[in-house]
């Protein structure tokens, strides 16, 4: 982190280096509201200010949650969505990917919270999330979470059953 400094020092301050001073701070975190932690937040939210960037408005996100603040993780969670979502990245491949896991880390941490409020927003099928990044374990997880559990079951009783019709065509 001193050589992150010391290139702001000399360069001038960055959206990218307040963006990896904060991940390094959070880095050394122990436990929320420590030292570190407070002090990762000022340097994504300097970093935010500077350039608004989907991987700022993420970990906001993640201190909105240590926090118990869950609403405004939420915020953070959807901006960042849409900030990943309409970038123009150089790398589409990359920008894929990215969105895909941003989409699967919001739906299952909210889904593993109960707050199935905010996981139906995301994983409904007319949400912002593109078809392409809904096909993760934990974003499956987020959406069946929101079903009703008699659905849920006959879903799974169903794919059983298809499953032995196959292999039955197949034997």
């Amino acid at each position: 982190m001193n050589a992150l400094k010391a290139s702001a020092s000399k360069h001038g301050d960055t959206w990218l280096h307040n963006l990896h001073l904060g991940i390094g701070h959070l880095n050394l975190c122990v436990k929320p509201d420590d030292e570190h932690f407070n002090i990762s937040e000022t340097y994504f939210k300097k970093s935010l200010s500077l350039l608004s960037t989907a991987d700022a408005l993420r970990n906001l996100a993640i201190i909105s949650h240590a926090r118990l603040d869950h609403d405004k993780a939420f915020e953070y969670y959807e901006e960042a969505l849409k900030a990943a979502i309409t970038s123009q990245s150089k790398d589409p491949y990359g920008a894929k990917l990215y969105i895909r896991d941003l989409a699967a880390e919001s739906a299952y941490q909210f889904a593993l919270l109960g707050m199935t409020n905010y996981t139906a927003k995301l994983t409904d099928a007319n949400s912002m999330v593109p078809e392409f990044a809904r096909h993760t374990d934990r974003f499956r997880f987020g959406a069946v979470q929101v079903k009703p559990r008699i659905l849920v079951v006959f879903e799974y009783e169903l794919y059983f059953f298809i499953g032995r019709l196959r292999s039955t065509e197949l034997g």
